[in-house]
Order: structure tokens, then C-alpha cells, then sequence
């Protein structure tokens, strides 16, 4: 069994192509209690709330014996975009970043990603103590992963689906990760290995 944590999970895109996939188990967070029809197995919990959604990982952690544990983490971007025109970096809160880095940094997986977007660099290279690890189009991610790699130019650009969903919804759709962004999240883990792993 491998296990993928999607935190902030949305509508679900990051963790889509574990999800399909038989052999991992994909625990997918998040605190709105309207993207639970719309996400399969979307759990409910506040991620700031660190020590629940903790508690709340670890039990389908129980007797669970796993190969690969990989956590990746969204926290909300608009008040980091920089189209947002209340956007003030004085005013961050930069408190649900925090958030998942105590929650990365409780389970310590080999593997973790954080994404958002390059509005948020300047804050997220200070917090994480690390500058990102690679740029997928409109995406910033931060961490420790193997790189990603795209067949076609196309799969990395973002495309915003501002028609779908409701007011309440639409920065969901907004910030969707696209399908093949978690394809190829997910043959890196299956494909690619380390010169250790060689060895």
C-alpha cells in the first residue's frame, strides 16, 4: 500500500491520478462542507487545527502497512495571487502554510510537496526555509519529489474554469490542479528512483 495525504484537497485534482490508481490509498482534507459531493471521500477537518487533522491521518495509519508516504498541501492562494487587487503582503496570513509544514513535519514522509502560486514565493521561501523546487506552468512547488516530467507542453498550462461552479465554488475550480499535473506526480514516485536506488 502507498498512501497520498491531499491537504487543502478541493476539488480534488492534485491527488486525482493516485486515486484512480489501485495501489495507493488517498486521504484527501479539507474544511468545506460543500465539496463533499463533489470530491470522493473528501474528509472534513480544519487543517489549522493540526493536532485533529493529525489524529485524523494517523488512525488510517493504523496497521497499515505502507511503502510510500507522500503528503501534499494547497493552502487557499488568493490573497498571495497577484490579480487579486486586495493583495497585501503586509497583511499575510500565513497561517494554514504553517499549518501543513507542522503536519509535514509531525509525519516526516521521504516525500511532500507544497504548491501555490507566484505571488506566494517571497513568503513561502522565508516559512519553508527552502526557495520552490519546481514550476509547472501557473504552479510553485515546494519540497522534496522527484521532478516532474510532461510529455506535452499543453499539460502544464492552467486553465481557469471561471464558468463552473457557484460563487461559493468558484475558487475551487479556479485553483483545480489539472489531471495530467497529477499524472505526472504520480509517475514520478512510479517511475523514477534515485542513484541510491540504482545502486
Amino acid at each position: 500500500m502507498k498512501i497520498f495525504v491531499d491537504l487543502f484537497a478541493g476539488l480534488g485534482g492534485a491527488s486525482e491520478a493516485f486515486y484512480r490508481h489501485p495501489d495507493w490509498m488517498v486521504i484527501r482534507i479539507d474544511n468545506m462542507p460543500e465539496l463533499v459531493e463533489l470530491t470522493p471521500g473528501l474528509l472534513m477537518c480544519d487543517i489549522s487545527d493540526t493536532e485533529r487533522c493529525i489524529q485524523m491521518i494517523s488512525s488510517y495509519l493504523t496497521n497499515q502497512t505502507f511503502t510510500e508516504f507522500v503528503i501534499w498541501a494547497s493552502p487557499p492562494c488568493q490573497q498571495y495571487s497577484m490579480a487579486n487587487a486586495k493583495r497585501s503582503p503586509d497583511d499575510f496570513d500565513n497561517t494554514l502554510v504553517m499549518a501543513a509544514i507542522e503536519i509535514i513535519e509531525h509525519f516526516k514522509p521521504r516525500h511532500w510537496v507544497i504548491e501555490n502560486v507566484k505571488g506566494a514565493i517571497k513568503e513561502f521561501d522565508d516559512i519553508i526555509g527552502q526557495p520552490w523546487t519546481q514550476r509547472i506552468g501557473a504552479f510553485y512547488l515546494w519540497g522534496n519529489f522527484p521532478m516532474l516530467a510532461f510529455q506535452n507542453r499543453s499539460d502544464t498550462i492552467h486553465k481557469k474554469l471561471d464558468a463552473k461552479g457557484s460563487r461559493l465554488l468558484r475558487p475551487n475550480y479556479r485553483a483545480l490542479v489539472p489531471y495530467p499535473v497529477s499524472l505526472a506526480l504520480l509517475n514520478s514516485f512510479e517511475h523514477q528512483q534515485s542513484l541510491k536506488q540504482w545502486c
